[in-house]
């Protein structure tokens, strides 16, 4: 839906949302995370006002801007018709108030992230069930009553609401001078691929008197044949405070380890047991090529040839799985600094933090594993590194622009057709008025298709990052296959896949791709390889991590397998195929599994999508010229109902989260 800027009417945006925005509003220029110069310095974005003279006008009138009031110039954007500077901080509210200059912003920091290889069953008992998961995979069914039959809401032994419950409901028992002999609950799970594991688990006892019962926690690896205790918790006495206990697990990897807390003797008071997870390190999932398809496409010939995709990360590492394709032959076309705004020294590795190598791997990585599959999505595609973040993992929003604008500049020199983006900052303004929203936008319409991370701060709503908020690229959200790629059945949404709308309304993500215990290769001195050992998976340089920098590295694979396919689409072509030809997760019953704020159009599936025909279903009412020349702005169908809390879509009856 469209928004005029004059007159200014916001009509489709729900009320809250604008709330919630004018709140990050007042932060915008006063961000903590704001690049510092010397003293009294800070660095900035300047974007000038531009005329019918474009944005080499607009360039030009900024730097003047700056000039003037004694700032030094560090970088042009003039993708966005601005410039990165260093400004005394005396001067700024007199250069935001120039006719000269549109917009002042700070040049904001952003950290890259992964969840990391370590995987987890997790139950934080936030719903009064016995079938709650919290975990990056699911258990392998709900906890079962021991002595009792009646349920989590009634019995010795219930999920009961306390105070000291960090979700508001605990496993719990609760008796008053009754026995809780031989009462209990166990739960199982499959660490049958695990190399190593651990229980952790808080609880906190409540005892009126000590009758000398206690409570055991035990593990069995033969299906209730033998239990094992491996700590046992008198109920004679309080504690101060909630306690956290944690217990090796190495010695129960079973296909059917269970976990089981059962009592004995007389209770008086209450014991509460929450946050019950056992984290484990695993065989991590190789099959996301054949999870989303691309292994049928593989099969035709159609593997990326002839199209180049560009990551905009932490740098390159040099490994011949990455630099050659599989006919052996050089496909890194071009290295760019975006931070020294230089081209790199090709004989140098430049990926201090190993994020972009792990990125690289899933898109490129040439190798068969042992069944024959290829490890890399688009093992024959092109590469362009862009570095924009340090060996830390961090960037600014001044280097992340430069080097979109190094794209746009670059992208006929090499065929450049995707961009991957696999960072996420949290939104300081509307999307059309963030610099590094401009600049992607900018890309769009140039004809690359872009393609950014959701960001891994779910599942609450409105967790939606920058630039994962612009609603005509293409954001990717996770799913895990549960470690089972040859069942669909049980594959769920990654918990930490961050969810929609979008302030402005929109749904978001668009999809949702493998993300969860993904193996890809870097360097063992990378800062992530240095900080996360156990995510080393044992063999040659390959690592296992999790996140929806993943999830979006394989999207940007399955879409230079369609543009391999038809070098002739269009970003917005590509982006209606995909979606379409997606599978969202349901029930039994046909409704959707999770809400359309958190799946968008599902599960991205490569050989669908190669093979669909649609047309024209993507961004319709939404005009990107308008958009970024500011005439028009435009705000997605989503609204929010403060009286239940949920959010909806207009023209949906019935549908709602």
């Amino acid at each position: 839906m469209k928004k005029n800027e004059k007159p200014r009417t916001i009509h489709i945006i729900n009320l809250f949302c604008f709330a919630v925005l004018s709140l990050l509003l007042l932060n915008m220029r006063t961000s903590e995370t704001a690049v510092a110069g010397p003293a009294d310095m800070v660095e900035v974005i300047v974007v000038g006002r531009a005329n019918r003279s474009g944005q080499g006008y607009a360039l030009g009138r900024a730097k003047n801007a700056i000039r003037d009031y004694g700032g030094e110039l560090i970088k042009d954007l003039n993708i966005i018709g601005g410039v990165g500077a260093l400004m005394p901080e005396s001067a700024l509210v007199d250069l935001e108030a120039d006719g000269r200059i549109k917009n002042v912003f700070n040049n904001e920091i952003v950290e890259i992230s992964s969840v990391g290889g370590v995987e987890s069953v997790r139950d934080e008992f936030d719903y009064s069930t016995f079938s709650n998961n919290n975990g990056t995979v699911a258990w392998a069914g709900p906890w079962v009553e021991v002595g009792e039959s009646d349920g989590p809401l009634y019995g010795k032994v219930q999920v009961l609401p306390y105070y000291d419950c960090a979700s508001g409901h605990c496993l719990s028992y609760y008796a008053f001078d009754e026995s809780v002999h031989e009462l209990g609950a166990w739960r199982e799970v499959d660490l049958s691929a695990a190399l190593s594991a651990t229980l952790t688990f808080d609880y906190r006892r409540w005892i009126v008197d000590n009758e000398g019962g206690t409570v055991a926690v035990q593990v069995s690896t033969d299906r209730d044949s033998h239990w094992t205790n491996l700590h046992v918790y008198p109920l004679n006495f309080s504690d101060d405070d909630v306690v956290t206990e944690s217990i090796p697990l190495d010695a129960y990897l079973s296909p059917h380890t269970r976990i089981r807390f059962i009592g004995s003797g007389l209770l008086n008071g209450l014991m509460a047991i929450d946050n019950v997870e056992i984290s484990f390190n695993s065989i991590p999932n190789t099959d996301f090529p054949s999870l989303v398809g691309a292994d049928k496409l593989h099969d035709l010939g159609i593997d990326g040839s002839g199209i180049t995709v560009a990551v905009l990360d932490t740098g390159y590492w040099s490994h011949e799985a990455l630099g050659e394709n599989r006919n052996g032959d050089q496909r890194v076309l071009a290295r760019y600094d975006a931070i020294e705004d230089q081209w790199e020294d090709e004989n140098e590795d430049s990926d201090g933090n190993g994020h972009g190598s792990h990125l690289f791997s899933i898109v490129f990585n040439n190798r068969n594993a042992l069944d024959g599959e290829l490890n890399g999505i688009a093992p024959n595609a092109n590469l362009v590194s862009v570095k924009a973040f340090n060996a830390s993992g961090a960037g600014s929003y001044m280097d992340i622009i430069n080097g979109i604008n190094w794209v746009i500049n670059n992208k006929d020199t090499y065929n450049i057709r995707v961009l991957n983006l696999s960072f996420s900052a949290t939104p300081q303004s509307y999307y059309w008025d963030d610099p590094l929203n401009q600049a992607v936008m900018q890309a769009w319409q140039a004809g690359i298709v872009v393609v950014a991370a959701a960001g891994n701060n779910g599942p609450a709503p409105m967790t939606i990052g920058v630039p994962g908020n612009v609603p005509y690229i293409i954001t990717a959200g996770a799913m895990s296959d549960n470690n089972t790629p040859a069942d669909l059945t049980d594959d769920f949404l990654s918990p930490f896949s961050a969810a929609g709308p979008t302030v402005e309304g929109f749904v978001k993500p668009d999809v949702l791709a493998p993300g969860q215990a993904l193996p890809g290769l870097m360097a063992h001195d990378s800062q992530t390889a240095v900080n996360h050992p156990d995510w080393y998976m044992g063999v040659d340089y390959y690592y296992n991590m999790s996140g929806t920098s993943q999830a979006a590295a394989v999207t940007s694979a399955v879409v230079a397998l369609m543009l391999d396919a038809d070098p002739n689409l269009s970003p917005d072509d590509v982006k209606c195929r995909l979606l379409t030809s997606s599978r969202p997760f349901q029930t039994d019953l046909g409704d959707l599994a999770y809400s359309i704020f958190q799946q968008g159009a599902g599960v991205i599936n490569a050989y669908d999508a190669v093979n669909s025909t649609a047309i024209g279903c993507a961004n319709q009412g939404l005009d990107i010229v308008s958009d970024l020349a500011g005439t028009e702005h435009y705000g997605g169908l989503a609204n929010y109902d403060p009286a239940t809390g949920e959010y909806y879509i207009f023209g949906l009856d019935g549908y709602a989260w």
